[in-house]
């Protein structure tokens, strides 16, 4: 490796583990904030939001990647302008794209390696971290009385405490329905004070009440006079202890295989193979639709109603039928039923084709992003290198604004393009590369201008090209 591969490198590499890491940390503090919800106050432990937090980063890598690359080489190629390196390999007859050969070879390794990256780490993230948040979802917040609120979180039992003194277990002034029967309000407890307390591994909470009372009623059936009876019973209590089952709060493995199935957890054989199943699925289901059609017009056809000798007599018993006041209208409904059958036949298709339809692009769609999300690397590399060249700016001033700029753009139009695809406005493939095809003419005309020396991008030139034409105005 020569000298100038070694500095272009060296001033690459550094801005891009910072870039990465921070726009890494971005999406993750965006991710985040997204399932804030349904992971607060559900006390998973601190293993188990490391390990969330180790799926996510792997999960959005093939997002941060392509912003990484684009703020780090527009960083890179400022930093060499703004420090006259540039300008002193080019007076020693290094061409621009020479400069660019090394990082441009490094980002086409790291595009190859983002494919083969999402192929199976991200695949597997995904399966991962899915699975766990549907677990994390169903799990109940911890248990958490508050101070003359009802709680309800414990099935069966609606339990309000006046008062809860700061060592957490002590309890004042308790009132628990007990709603286990299924009857309403019939039974409650109420207790001047109490103690709760966790046994065999938090699987069951204990609460012992002190002074209290229960009403109870039921309804007594009287056999005799075959009527019912409310009946009311009170007890009085000096200790009592009641056990309720923590189950509900536990976490729930569910098996992965449920999840498997889903688009973002295939690798691409995976994808082609049911993408191209549920193609051949609807052109079956187009082949099948004029073979159940016929069902509907068994007395409707040409040879029935012109070529045979029997719709002669069929004719006539038609006739006849029509003469018939009674059975015209019988006639009629016995069309309408038809009519309505043959209408909820195509509605019920339709759906069923549309669906399918929608379904077979949406695996043809993901199937064609796995490609074309690492080219995007390569392109967002080839609008950063020239355009940090022309800008001559390092730092993470004006390169942030442009990436982000650049970035949105990506993104918007992207998601642009696979509604389209989706939607069957456009094939599929070209609403994938929709993006991409939309900045590489951005890339070669950075390029052009870069290789050229060009300062469109310089407020100095428009300083003075402004101040040009103010003065020929002037002149005038």
């Amino acid at each position: 490796m020569k000298k100038i591969d070694k500095l272009v490198l060296k001033s690459f590499l550094g801005p891009f583990f910072l870039t990465f890491a921070v726009v890494e940390f971005i999406f993750l503090s965006q991710t985040l904030i997204k399932y804030f919800e349904d992971l607060v106050g559900k006390d998973l432990g601190f293993y188990l939001y490391l390990k969330l937090i180790g799926l996510f980063c792997i999960n959005i890598v093939p997002v941060a990647l392509p912003l990484g690359i684009l703020l780090s080489s527009i960083m890179t190629y400022g930093n060499l302008g703004e420090h006259k390196e540039l300008t002193a390999l080019k007076s020693a007859g290094i061409s621009l794209l020479r400069l660019l050969r090394p990082v441009f070879v490094l980002v086409i390794f790291l595009s190859i390696g983002l494919f083969y990256f999402t192929e199976k780490a991200v695949t597997w993230a995904n399966l991962e971290v899915y699975s766990l948040l549907y677990d994390v979802r169903k799990m109940k917040p911890t248990l958490d009385f508050k101070e003359k609120i009802f709680y309800n979180g414990i099935p069966g039992y609606s339990i309000k405490i006046n008062e809860k003194l700061s060592d957490g277990k002590t309890l004042k002034k308790i009132m628990i329905y007990d709603h286990t029967k299924r009857q309403g309000n019939t039974d409650v407890i109420l207790a001047d004070s109490g103690i709760m307390y966790m046994i065999q591994n938090n699987t069951y909470l204990v609460m012992e009440l002190f002074n209290g009372r229960r009403y109870s009623e039921f309804i007594e059936n009287n056999q005799n006079d075959e009527k019912s009876v409310n009946q009311f019973l009170r007890t009085n209590f000096k200790q009592s202890k009641l056990i309720f089952s923590m189950e509900s709060f536990a976490k729930s493995e569910t098996k992965k295989e449920l999840f498997e199935s889903h688009k973002i957890m295939m690798e691409r054989v995976e994808l082609k193979t049911t993408s191209d199943s549920l193609s051949e699925k609807k052109m079956l289901m187009l082949e099948d639709v004029p073979i159940r059609s016929a069902e509907f017009y068994t007395y409707f056809t040409a040879k029935d109603t012109l070529y045979s000798l029997d719709s002669i007599v069929k004719l006539d018993s038609i006739i006849n039928i029509v003469n018939s006041e009674k059975r015209t209208l019988s006639s009629i409904r016995e069309a309408l039923r038809i009519t309505r059958n043959i209408q909820n036949f195509i509605t019920s298709t339709t759906f069923r084709f549309t669906h399918i339809d929608r379904e077979t692009k949406a695996y043809y769609i993901e199937y064609i992003k796995r490609f074309s999300q690492p080219f995007s690397c390569l392109i967002l590399f080839l609008i950063g290198a020239p355009l940090g060249a022309i800008i001559k700016k390092g730092g993470l001033g004006i390169p942030v604004l442009i990436s982000i700029i650049f970035f949105i753009v990506l993104y918007v139009f992207s998601e642009i393009g696979w509604k389209w695809a989706r939607d069957g406005v456009v094939e599929v493939l070209f609403g994938v590369w929709f993006a991409n095809l939309l900045l590489v003419p951005f890339g070669f005309y950075f390029l052009y201008q870069a290789k050229n020396d060009s300062s469109i991008l310089e407020l100095d030139h428009w300083k003075n090209f402004i101040l040009s034409k103010i003065k020929k105005i002037i002149r005038l």
